[in-house]
């Protein structure tokens, strides 16, 4: 890692609680033991789909869908995602 542990933990206690449906996805996950996208990645998306705006986003491995939904609500209003899964369910 290139800053320290102390400094991580820091910003990470600053970023926001993932609001509604997020949370509710989020502790869902967690209990099932399904993997989702860390705290700072999830500002990071936010950042690049508010600057990009996509009409259409397209995720490969979407676990429970929580970082398709992160995208979604960071976009734009008439934005689509495609979500692929290797997996049969």
């Amino acid at each position: 890692m290139i800053v320290s542990e102390n400094i991580s933990s820091y910003i990470k206690s600053l970023l926001p609680a993932a609001p509604g449906v997020l949370e509710t996805m989020e502790q869902e996950a967690l209990l099932e033991g399904v993997p989702i996208i860390r705290k700072d990645m999830q500002s990071f998306l936010k950042v690049m789909i508010e600057l990009t705006r996509p009409k259409e986003i397209l995720e490969i491995g979407c676990g429970v869908g929580f970082s398709g939904t992160v995208m979604l609500r960071s976009g734009r209003s008439d934005s689509h995602l495609t979500t692929i899964e290797n997996y049969e369910q």
